[in-house]
């Protein structure tokens, strides 16, 4: 892996992944305690319930939890949305990068 460009898109992909992830387990920690409140009984917790993965995922990317009665879980899901559409795709494009074998894992 010693072209210049694929090192900073493996640079760039890791700090937006771990970005995506940290504000999505913060987003889920709010959404916890904002259920334990009793303010958004219905919005999927991942960390409670891990089958509702696809459900979260959906409520992610159409905004549901930004319409949630709670400032946290407003603004981590304000936070966690653009992530999660600038990290998928640059994940993607790192394995189809070592499956095209333009990066050789060593």
């Amino acid at each position: 892996m010693s072209n210049p460009l694929l090192i900073g898109l493996f640079g760039l992909t890791w700090l937006a992944g771990m970005a995506y992830g940290l504000s999505a387990w913060r987003l889920l920690a709010a959404v916890q305690a904002a259920q334990a409140r009793g303010v958004a009984p219905d919005a999927p917790n991942v960390l409670a319930e891990p089958w509702r993965i696809f459900e979260y995922l959906k409520w992610l990317m159409t905004g549901r939890y930004g319409e949630v009665e709670d400032d946290a879980v407003r603004r981590w899901a304000g936070i966690t949305q653009p992530l999660f559409f600038l990290a998928g795709p640059l994940i993607l494009a790192m394995f189809a990068a070592v499956g095209l074998g333009l990066v050789q894992p060593t």
